[in-house]
């Protein structure tokens, strides 16, 4: 996949930021508090639903409020990131319905949802996921540990690590290791057990 342009609008402290890509690769140099490690953030939810921390929380995603401002603003109720790559644009936004209630001085949110597009198409997040795999020819888990350097072994825990794993290049039995770290022997009940 050839990523050619990212759209990000709302997302954590980028208020509305595009990078058009000409080259392959690319790389992200700024500032501090400039939104680098938020522009992969936005690119992980794209593809993940996840942030660099694994976290799944949708309220991390939200533009940052306006300090003592009782009532959301349209910023703080919306988040999109759109992906124009070889193989599709990608389009993933959130966002928050509020209504007022008689009574009651400020908004409430009464419900929040996420939409899913490919090519300008509305999908459900299964089908976006399914499709999504499908045209980047890769499980969706793979994508994090491709974008940060230390995701596979700081990130996930050994469990999914070891099924990551496995997937790849098959299980391996007790007998298997040992053969190969005769050593091992005696800790063959630890193994088993």
């Amino acid at each position: 996949m050839i990523i050619k342009n990212i759209t990000i609008q709302h997302f954590k402290n980028i208020q509305n930021l595009s990078l058009d890509i000409d080259d392959n690769s690319f790389e992200l140099n700024a500032h501090n508090v400039w939104g680098k490690s938020n522009t992969v953030d936005a690119i992980l939810w794209l593809f993940t639903d996840k942030l660099r921390n694994a976290s799944s929380d949708i309220q991390s995603i939200k533009a940052k409020p306006i300090a003592n401002d009782p009532t959301p603003s349209e910023q703080s109720k919306t988040a999109t990131v759109i992906i124009a790559t070889d193989v599709g644009t990608f389009q993933k936004s959130y966002y928050e319905v509020w209504k007022t209630i008689r009574g009651i001085e400020r908004k409430v949110l009464e419900k929040h949802e996420t939409s899913y597009m490919i090519d300008n198409v509305k999908h459900t997040k299964s089908s976006y996921e399914n499709e999504l795999a499908l045209r980047l020819k890769m499980p969706l888990q793979f994508i994090p540990i491709l974008m940060v350097a230390d995701y596979f072994g700081k990130t996930l825990d050994y469990k999914e690590r070891r099924k990551i794993i496995v997937d790849l290049v098959g299980d391996i039995t007790v007998d298997e290791v040992i053969e190969e770290y005769p050593q091992l022997e005696r800790a063959r009940a630890l193994f088993n057990g």
